[in-house]
């Protein structure tokens, strides 16, 4: 699986709900396929998108994350360290 079919998806639910409903406002399909896109990718596949960027993001302001917390990100007990 690529990220390109994401890139398409919102344009997909708009022409399919352009159809379906063609007296809603163009807004209001546009908001609501990028909507439907967006919990897509929060709700179904939080763990290879949100929860990352979250990671990611909170790591940069030096909070701590579910990784520092469970005890995976600590160094092996005697293993080499490398120098700093």
């Amino acid at each position: 699986m690529s990220c390109v079919p994401f890139g398409f998806l919102p344009v997909v639910l708009f022409d399919f709900a352009r159809l379906v409903a063609p007296r809603v406002s163009t807004r209001r399909l546009v908001l609501g396929a990028g909507a439907g896109v967006l919990a897509l990718v929060i709700l179904v596949l939080p763990a290879f998108t949100a929860t990352r960027y979250a990671d990611y993001s909170l790591q940069t302001f030096g909070v701590p994350t579910a990784d520092d917390l469970s005890g995976r990100a600590a160094p092996v007990k005697g293993a080499p360290q490398l120098p700093q």
